[in-house]
């Protein structure tokens, strides 16, 4: 952006991806003390440049209508929605993915997939292992089956690994892990954005379990498709509920996919993205 705010010869655009100032804060709101005023003078920084960053461009997108609401633009009509994509092709449900190399157990209760060196991801992972799961463990009766699996994982996602928590790297197809247990969790706690790994679970008919933030970012009515919880005893029950029923998952997983190949493949995700480009490319005729 810095390298083409001030280009005039033809029309520019300006992809704002997430409303970043908003994940420092939230980061914040759970960092330990000598983290916090790090985060929150980063967030500072973020919504001061959110602020002044479009004033050079003639159009800009965000990846959803939560974060367009949360930017600090005076007029966000002029901020167009464009929303992440699934090959849905790839992505599908009779997939037929290699086995995943390095797993302890045959099946899961829980997956998690995501960049693990991402801090969000990490919040989220440390969230099931250290909190959700016990939660589970005092209703059920038995530890909880965490699959925990993605690329970078920092050393405090290595530290959570045990005799019922698996933590993996890079994997050869990552659908090895979302198919590895029949529950997807995503515990995004301090993100901003449209979550991938969310549509590519959904895409792949697992019964997917998040927060309402995580939720929101969507942008429609889910339904049924997806369950929320937003602390971890919340996310114990649900995990519990949905691990003995097995016709809820299957209709949870069905309805998921439909709400995917309607309104996330790339086609129908790219679509304002083409026509925003189309009306930019127009006005240099």
């Amino acid at each position: 952006a810095e390298y083409v705010k001030d280009l005039d010869a033809v029309p520019h655009v300006l992809d704002i991806m997430d409303t970043l100032h908003a994940g420092a804060e939230r980061e914040a709101e759970r960092a330990p003390w000598w983290k916090k005023p790090l985060l929150r003078e980063e967030g500072r920084r973020l919504l001061r440049y959110e602020h002044r960053m479009p004033q050079y461009f003639d159009a800009c997108t965000i990846i959803s209508e939560q974060d367009r609401q949360l930017l600090p633009h005076p007029d966000k009509t002029c901020v167009t929605v464009v929303p992440n994509g699934v090959d849905t092709q790839f992505f599908s449900p009779k997939a037929l993915p290699p086995v995943l190399t390095g797993a302890n157990h045959a099946h899961y209760d829980v997956s998690f997939c995501g960049n693990l060196g991402y801090a969000p991801n990490v919040v989220a992972a440390r969230f099931l292992a250290q909190d959700v799961a016990p939660a589970f463990e005092r209703i059920m009766g038995r530890p909880l089956r965490l699959l925990v699996c993605g690329a970078q994982p920092t050393a405090a996602v290595k530290s959570l690994s045990s005799q019922h928590v698996d933590v993996i790297g890079d994997v050869e197809d990552i659908r090895s892990a979302y198919l590895a247990a029949p529950i997807f969790a995503a515990p995004m706690l301090v993100n901003t954005g449209l979550q991938n790994k969310l549509l590519e679970a959904m895409a792949l008919e697992r019964a997917c379990l998040t927060t309402s933030r995580a939720l929101g970012a969507l942008g429609c009515d889910v339904g049924d498709a997806v369950a929320t919880a937003n602390d971890a005893d919340a996310f114990a029950t649900q995990i519990a509920s949905l691990s003995q029923d097995e016709e809820r998952r299957r209709l949870m997983g069905r309805k998921a996919h439909e709400l995917v190949q309607k309104k996330f493949t790339w086609q129908a995700a790219s679509h304002p993205l083409v026509a925003l480009l189309q009306n930019q490319a127009r006005s240099i005729r």
